[in-house]
């Protein structure tokens, strides 16, 4: 869909699964069936030599019978690249996730009564590319921040920083 200069791209994804060991118990398991419902939708814009982009995504997870599984988990993202020059290009984007437990990790909730762990992820990142011929420079840095939304998890709550570089071709 384009709406003046912006281009929207939606799309919906849905699946459905029978588990048949949903807690990863040892023996006796809870099994179910389970639906997901995933909307998305995608924007893209730009202006000269710059570039702007926007994400969006939730997983809307149902349960047939264990209803304290039930869950929404969404990402969210936007982002802007300018190209400086010919090869040379830098980018900044920042983000937001809601994060769901899998409930057969080996470190989830034990108790099927508490439902899956929510945490919520903040990053902000920038990229810097130069290209010349067949040659090409990458550096990336990114932040993230963990934060487990329940007070028995706040010793889960933790921040990344990463920096790469990529050198070839």
């Amino acid at each position: 869909v384009q709406l003046g200069s912006i281009k929207l791209v939606p799309t919906f994804d849905f699946a459905t699964e029978y588990n048949d060991n949903v807690y990863a118990a040892p023996n006796n398991g809870s099994s179910d069936a389970v639906f997901i419902a995933s909307p998305q939708l995608r924007a893209t814009s730009s202006r000269g030599n710059i570039d702007f982009n926007a994400f969006g995504r939730m997983n809307i997870t149902r349960f047939a019978s264990l209803k304290t599984e039930n869950s929404v988990a969404a990402a969210t993202s936007a982002g802007v690249l300018w190209r400086a020059r010919e090869g040379v290009s830098l980018g900044a984007d920042v983000g937001y996730n809601r994060l769901v437990e899998d409930r057969g990790d080996v470190e989830r909730l034990r108790n099927p009564a508490s439902g899956p762990r929510l945490t919520e992820m903040l990053s902000a990142g920038m990229k810097f590319r130069h290209e010349r011929g067949r040659l090409r420079f990458d550096l990336n840095g990114l932040v993230q921040k963990y934060d487990a939304l329940a007070a028995r998890d706040d010793d889960r709550d933790f921040t990344t920083y990463s920096l790469a570089a990529k050198a070839g071709t």
